[in-house]
């Protein structure tokens, strides 16, 4: 199976995603205008574009800036792929990653769904918590170790640690 193109919504004629999560830029006249009011255009060759890491360490994401009229914009690949293939989010949704790896925006591994159904995923890719690794969170968390980094080691999120340090989460167990 190949990889399928589209052009990106609002930015036709100079970005496409691809269905793999891909996204490149097009060739294009870009038109320069400088203080004295001079306009000039140039001509830019498409490439295929970096993607890079956004967000808090205990939830990467790989985005993307586009530029157009001048300004720049950062946009996560995930959500890039889902607006072109499936269409704009619908209110109340958010973006899921099927198997939790923000990393992985396949179209097949994205869908538009509510933010309890992504926590519930989360839940079940990780296996969840056990007791014993609450009771290694909070130990690590007292003897100074990183909220970041734990969240990183057991696959959750940075404020799932903080409330289970501060016992709002898993306050049953010593």
């Amino acid at each position: 199976m190949s990889e399928c193109w589209r052009a990106v919504s609002g930015y036709e004629g100079s970005y496409e995603v691809s269905d793999l999560g891909s996204v490149r830029s097009l060739d294009r006249a870009v038109t320069h205008r400088n203080k004295r009011g001079t306009v000039w255009q140039t001509h830019r060759k498409g490439r295929a574009m970096s993607l890079c890491e956004t967000g808090p360490p205990d939830s990467r994401h790989l985005a993307v800036v586009l530029y157009k009229d001048g300004k720049g914009k950062m946009v996560r690949a995930s959500r890039l792929v889902l607006t072109t293939f499936v269409g704009p989010c619908p209110q109340g949704l958010e973006c899921c990653h099927a198997d939790d790896n923000q990393s992985n925006n396949r179209l097949g591994n994205l869908r538009w769904d509510t933010h309890r159904r992504n926590c519930a995923d989360r839940s079940r890719n990780s296996g969840g918590l056990t007791e014993s690794d609450v009771v290694d969170i909070r130990r690590e968390a007292s003897a100074g170790a990183n909220h970041g980094d734990l969240a990183v080691r057991y696959g959750i999120r940075r404020a799932s640690i903080n409330r289970i340090v501060r016992r709002e989460r898993w306050s049953h167990v010593l």
